[in-house]
Formats: C-alpha cells, structure tokens, sequence
C-alpha cells in the first residue's frame, strides 16, 4: 500500500520551527514555552514528521537523492557515535535511559531538518524564499528585543519580565536568535548583489546598520561583534570588481583600520579580553571552564563529558565543581570537552565537507553566490573561537548553511548543465524580503 503524503506543510512547518527556535514566541506569558524539554520534545517532534514525510513521499526522496549522499553517511556515523555514547554516559553517571535520549535530543535534534531544508532549496527560488523568511523573522524579533532594552535601559521598565533580566554595564543585554547570523550575511549578501536598485541598497544597508546597533547596544558580545564585522569584510573583499575600484576599496579599509589603531579604539576593544578589563570576569571563567573540562578529557579523552543531564549529583560534574563551568563558552572545542575524540569526528566531517565544497563551488565559473559561500565560512570559523556551532542555540543556523553548501554543490559543480541555467540571482527576481 502507498501512503501518500502532502508537500505542501513543509514551508510552514520550516518557519515555525525557525520562529520557535529563534524564541519568536517567547513573548508570550507562558513560562512552559521557555522550558529547555518543552521545546526540545516540538522541535523533535516536528523534525522527525518533516524527517519521515522526507523519505516516505517517493517524488521528496527522489528530489533530495542526488543531494544528500554525504548527509545521509553524516547521519550514519552520528547514529554510531551516540549509540556509543549512550551506552558510557548511561553506565558511567546515576541517571536513566530516558536522560541518556534526552540530552542527545537537546544536542542533535535540529540536524534532522537537514534533509527537509535540501528539499526547500530545491524548490523554484527556493534559496530566496527561505532567505528572506529567515531575515524577516530574524529582524521583527531584533526590533521587539532592542524596544525591550531602550525601554529598560531608559526608563528602568521591563516590558517583558517574565523573560528575567541580564544586566552587562548596567544595561539590558539580550541574546541574538540562532538564525540571526544567517539573516546577516543574505542581508550583506543582498547589499552587494543589487546592482542598479537605489531602493533595495538603501535597504539592505539600513539592516546592516540596525544589526550593528543591536550588537553595541542590546547583545554587546565580543564575538559576534568581530564575527559580523570580519565577515562583511571578507565579503566586501571578495565582491568582483574592477582592478582599480579593488585598488581603492583595499586603500579605504586599510586607511579606516589605521585611524581605528591610532585612535586607540583597537586597542581598548582588545583590553575587554583582558582579565583585568572591565569586564574581565568573563575571560576569568573562561579560563576556569578550560581548565576544568581539560581534565574531564584527560581522564576520558574518547568519550569526554558524555551524553549527561546536569542534575541532582551530575549538576557538579556538568558545570564544575564551582558550578560556573559553561561548555558554551568555550567555543568549537566544547565538541572535544563534551563528546571526546567522537565529537571530534563529528566537527571534522562537517567542517571539513563545508570547506571542500567551498572550494569547488569557489572556482565555479557559473556560481553566483561566492559572496554568502564565503561569508558563511566566515562567519562559522570566527564565531566557532568562543561560540560553537554545535551548541544547540545555534545548531539550527549550521544545518541551515550546509544544507545550502550541499544543494549547490551539485546543483553548480557535480550538474552544472542542469541547474545552472535554471539558477537566478537575487536582484534579477527584484524580490525584496518577500515570499509572495
């Protein structure tokens, strides 16, 4: 018997969990939607349905086929390398087979929507259109979240307490959504491939300011910070021009870089690293937090941490004896810290297959989007220093940029003659942050 079923959820599926993982509904006054288990049982749930529906449906799996190889083996290995883990983490700590499930859902349960993301990129302007749903969500809940802070930080009013507060230098700090990254670089992206269209420039360049000032004023962290300026370099940089605007645009950068440098303005930002610095704490736990799981890895360098739920008298083995022992602080190596010489396996299979791909697909004569391949890439290496994209906070944007990397690797290298004709650039649909 066939058991036919409809494609048509998927898009709106994909955009709920991209606003249910983005916190988009958190404004709402239930504390039940903020709960860690609560949302990852929704976004299992619905990445298993998406997941299924992927596979049974004969004209989806046929779609994805030529596209997921890779995937599929990175699906195999990871099955393996949590079946081991399960077995250490469930004999080594006092917790059940239920905990064990858990945490590896909490860790891994976004890298399902891989094979469904590649099935969107395969629709007609599919790339676009997921795009712009993920900028327009990104930038409503940046807006909502910035109004939160100037209120707070003005008038000492939360809109939003329900929400708690997290204070740096006495002001409102809130977080970036796990897309937002993403959203960055397709608005940079957009930014340098309208050609000719006054309006969607002024745009795209407004957005680029409004994240800029999100950053200084309401996330105020180091890492993004120098992660979005990098990034926008590096795709400003790799924007093909003529020899002699490339020759001015080198001179422009390098002579803001020396005024930045002289001014004092490098140096200062650099001090906040400082343990000494005004907010030094956080290099200081940092430095702890190393020095802690450092031990854990010596003692047990295959397994790490392992699959654990900080509870009970695993709460001091997650967090440290001091109880301020944070893996996400610690950037990509946190995979080593928590899941050993397998979690390793697991960062080089992906990052290493998005490197390779970027290369082919850089030297692509037909492939029009070096400019968001080389600010993904940017954006993964220099965020990845304190910030890993493996936590599950921001899991959601690294499936999605490689699920991009593995659609347009065969779409523009493996098949170039079919797809590449079919591909159109951005500012050729004048499309501006709209799915209509």
């Amino acid at each position: 018997m066939k058991i036919k079923v409809s494609t048509s959820p998927y898009i709106y599926l994909i955009t709920f969990l991209i606003m249910f993982d983005g916190e988009f509904f958190s404004i709402l006054p239930f504390s039940f939607i903020n709960q860690t288990a609560f949302q990852t049982v929704v976004i299992l749930g619905i990445s298993l349905l998406l997941l299924l529906n992927t596979f049974i449906n004969k004209k989806i799996r046929e779609t994805i086929k030529p596209y997921s190889g890779y995937a599929i083996l990175f699906m195999v290995v990871l099955l393996i390398v949590l079946i081991l883990q399960g077995f250490y983490s469930y004999s080594a700590y006092s917790q059940s087979i239920q905990d064990v499930i858990y945490a590896a859902s909490i860790s891994f349960c976004r890298i399902l929507l891989i094979f469904p993301i590649i099935y969107l990129l395969c629709r007609p302007n599919g790339f676009t259109k997921l795009m712009n749903t993920i900028t327009i969500i990104t930038v409503i809940v940046l807006l909502i979240r910035t109004f939160r802070a100037i209120v707070y930080n003005t008038f000492g009013y939360d809109i939003l307490s329900h929400l708690g507060v997290s204070l740096r230098s006495d002001r409102m700090r809130l977080g970036l959504i796990s897309v937002a990254g993403i959203a960055f670089i397709y608005i940079c992206y957009r930014f340098l491939t309208s050609k000719r269209n006054t309006y969607q420039q002024l745009l795209y360049f407004a957005l680029i300011l409004f994240f800029a000032f999100y950053e200084y004023y309401t996330n105020m962290t180091r890492m993004y910070i120098i992660s979005f300026l990098v990034t926008f370099i590096m795709m400003l940089v790799t924007k093909r021009r003529p020899v002699n605007k490339e020759i001015v645009l080198i001179s422009c950068l390098l002579i803001i870089f020396v005024a930045l440098l002289a001014s004092g303005a490098i140096t200062q930002f650099m001090n906040t690293f400082s343990t000494e610095g005004d907010i030094g704490g956080s290099t200081v736990s940092r430095q702890n937090t190393i020095k802690y799981f450092n031990q854990v890895v010596k003692e047990q360098p295959f397994f790490g941490l392992g699959l654990l739920i900080p509870k009970g008298t695993n709460y001091y083995i997650f967090f440290g004896p001091n109880g301020s022992a944070y893996l996400d602080d610690v950037g990509i190596i946190n995979m080593f810290y928590h899941y050993g010489i397998l979690g390793l396996i697991l960062v080089v299979m992906v990052f290493g297959r998005m490197l390779y791909v970027a290369v082919r697909l850089f030297f692509c004569r037909e492939y029009e989007k070096r400019i968001f391949l080389i600010g993904g890439l940017t954006y993964l290496a220099i965020t990845s220093i304190s910030l890993s994209a493996f936590d599950s906070q921001r899991m959601l944007s690294l499936v999605i940029l490689w699920a991009v990397f593995e659609h347009d690797y065969y779409s523009y290298y493996l098949n170039p003659r079919k797809y590449a004709k079919a591909s159109i650039l951005p500012h050729e649909t004048g499309e501006v942050l709209s799915n209509d």
